[in-house]
């Protein structure tokens, strides 16, 4: 989440059909930098949703990548 337009990126899950549950957000300018992110998301069934927003003009990138799901919580490698 790079630039001066990037306003939120945000996670749902989808747990029935038509409804959307908020589980993670990160907001405005982070780094020019990939960082790691992990999200535990409890009794998970359904489908991710990811949604990135941006203000007005084109000085900004959101980028996703390397998107792993697994069982169980996270575990802090830091």
């Amino acid at each position: 989440m790079y630039g001066s337009n990037v306003k939120r990126l945000i996670i749902y899950v989808e747990r029935t059909t038509a409804h959307l549950d908020y589980i993670w957000h990160s907001s405005y300018q982070q780094s020019d930098r990939w960082y790691d992110t992990q999200v535990t998301v409890r009794n998970f069934s359904g489908r991710l949703h990811f949604e990135a927003t941006y203000g007005f003009g084109s000085l900004g990138d959101i980028a996703l990548d390397n998107i792993a799901i697994e069982h169980g919580d996270c575990v802090d490698n830091g």
